[in-house]
C-alpha cells in the first residue's frame, strides 16, 4: 500500500522490441519522449504569453536548445536507452527518407535561404523598432512561418550537412573533411 505509482509490476506489450514494458514508468517515459519531440513546435506560442519581450527570448531558447535534452534525458531514464532508440527508430527513418546524404547545387542554395533568413529575420526584429511595427499583429504567424522554415532548411540541406553540423558540436578523432562533398560522389 505504501508503494510509489512509479514502482508498480509492469505489463509486458507485445511487440517486437525486447523489453518494451507498459506501467506507470512507461508511460511516464513516452509523455517525456514526446515532448523531447514536441517541445521546439511551442515556440510560436510563447508570444502568445503576457510576459516581457526578454523572458519571452529565454523561454524561446530554452524551447529550442534545452529543454530538448533534458526531456530527452527524463525518457532516457525512465524508459532504457533501448526503448528510446527503438522509439526514436521511426523518426530518424522519416528524416533519412525525406531528406537524402548529398543534395543538388540548387537545393543546398534553397535550403539555406530557407534557413539563413528566419536567423536574419531575428537580428532585424531585435535590433529594428520598424520592423518589429511591421508584424504588430500577426506575431503568431511570423513565428510559426520562421519556425517551420528553419526546419524545413535543415531538411533541404540534406544529411551531409547534419553531419558537418553535427561534427561542430561533437569533438572526435574523424575531421569534418573526412565527408565527401556531394561534388566527390558524382
Amino acid at each position: 500500500m505504501g508503494e510509489s505509482i512509479l514502482s508498480s509490476p509492469p505489463r509486458p506489450v507485445a511487440v517486437g522490441s525486447p523489453n518494451l514494458r507498459t506501467g506507470p514508468r512507461f508511460y511516464a517515459g513516452v509523455a517525456f519522449f514526446i515532448l523531447f519531440l514536441t517541445s521546439p513546435l511551442f515556440i510560436p506560442l510563447v508570444v502568445l504569453l503576457p510576459i516581457p519581450v526578454g523572458a519571452q527570448a529565454a523561454l524561446s531558447a530554452g524551447l529550442a536548445i534545452g529543454l530538448p535534452e533534458v526531456f530527452g534525458l527524463i525518457s532516457i531514464w525512465l524508459l532504457g536507452r533501448e526503448t528510446f532508440d527503438y522509439l526514436l527508430r521511426p523518426v530518424k527513418r522519416f528524416i533519412d527518407r525525406v531528406s537524402p546524404k548529398f543534395v543538388s547545387r540548387r537545393r543546398h542554395a534553397v535550403g539555406l535561404a530557407m534557413l539563413l533568413l528566419p536567423i536574419a529575420d531575428a537580428a532585424l526584429f531585435m535590433h529594428w523598432d520598424d520592423w518589429r511595427d511591421l508584424f504588430a499583429g500577426h506575431m503568431l504567424v511570423h513565428a510559426i512561418v520562421w519556425n517551420v522554415m528553419i526546419f524545413s532548411g535543415f531538411l533541404m540541406l540534406g544529411g551531409s550537412f547534419r553531419t558537418k553540423l553535427r561534427a561542430l558540436f561533437v569533438h572526435s578523432r574523424r575531421e569534418i573533411s573526412d565527408v565527401p562533398m556531394a561534388d566527390e560522389c558524382r
